[in-house]
């Protein structure tokens, strides 16, 4: 099949869905819309960033026109998206979908436009539930990987977000780790500025690239997963867990509700009041079945997602 991805991929994930697609055989042209637009340095300030946003566009247009026919076109957060750049896929496609791994909340798409696509897959249950999508998760986005033997693990935790909004809870939780006798964990966030000095807490301005957070998660034992508000959607950190044979704490109540949820893996906390047990901390991982592991693999979602729309 030929196949057009388009999305603003900032965190990877969808250059290995690409990569995986490719190596099944299809071609694929992956437009990541954050890579676009060269740095023009030569320019400054309102000019610079309106060139940056027409050269991006036209770039785009090229690539769409060169790609030619497309058997399938997956638009992935098309809020993030330029409706441009969307018509001109749309234009050379013959089945048009979309997956929304943010909420309408936080990432709009119009009613009209939701209902230009053949068949649109949201990781949110009251956004599916509430404009007719088609509920799908997000995925493992490399194959299973063997973890560490107990006690080789680098850091009892790791995490890494961006933005400020949840600083609170996440001391909480480290707070919780050091009363337990665990002080050696990793809390990064991404930031602009620094802010406060918090001893629990590293601040970083440039994202971290998916192979070094895939390293990071690596040297860890538990995981944490902070959703942000207005979200109930699982995030990839959760799949990352599974992959990676991690525990992790999360703060979504809704991770309940799906076949790979047991309580001797993923400890599901209270914002208002979080409690870390020893008895979790020092828990063995339990192995997920492969029938079950085999349903968020990579194969088992473009399966779901490349056939035809219901």
């Amino acid at each position: 099949m030929r196949i057009l991805l388009i999305c603003k991929d900032m965190g990877g994930y969808i250059r290995k869905l690409s990569d995986f697609l490719k190596l099944q055989g299809h071609e694929v042209l992956l437009l990541d819309t954050s890579a676009s637009s060269p740095k023009l340095d030569f320019l400054s300030g309102k000019l610079r960033s309106v060139a940056r946003h027409r050269l991006g566009l036209w770039l785009d247009a090229r690539k769409i026109k060169a790609f030619g026919r497309a058997d399938y076109l997956l638009v992935v957060n098309p809020g993030q998206v330029e409706p441009a750049t969307i018509e001109r896929a749309m234009a050379v496609s013959t089945v048009k979908k979309a997956y929304l791994y943010d909420s309408l909340a936080r990432s709009p798409v119009s009613e009209a436009w939701l209902k230009r696509y053949d068949q649109v897959y949201s990781f949110e249950s009251p956004d599916a539930e509430r404009h007719g999508l088609t509920k799908l998760h997000n995925f493992m986005y490399e194959e299973v990987v063997t973890p560490p033997a107990a006690g080789e693990a680098k850091y009892k935790a790791f995490l890494v977000m961006a933005g400020l909004d949840r600083l609170a809870l996440l001391d909480a939780i480290g707070q919780q780790l050091e009363q337990a006798g665990f002080p050696e964990y990793l809390f990064m966030v991404q930031y602009k500025k620094a802010g406060e000095a918090r001893s629990r807490i590293s601040f970083f301005r440039e994202r971290l690239g998916l192979d070094d957070v895939t390293r990071l998660i690596a040297d860890a034992d538990i995981l944490i997963d902070l959703i942000r508000p207005r979200q109930s959607g699982l995030s990839f950190r959760l799949f990352e867990g599974m992959m990676h044979g991690k525990k992790v704490i999360t703060n979504n109540a809704s991770v309940r509700e799906y076949d790979f949820y047991n309580p001797a893996n993923i400890l599901v906390i209270d914002e208002q009041n979080p409690q870390v047990p020893r008895a979790f901390l020092e828990g063995q991982y339990v192995p997920v079945a492969d029938a079950i592991m085999q349903r968020y693999s990579l194969a088992g979602w473009c399966n779901t997602v490349f056939s035809a729309p219901r």
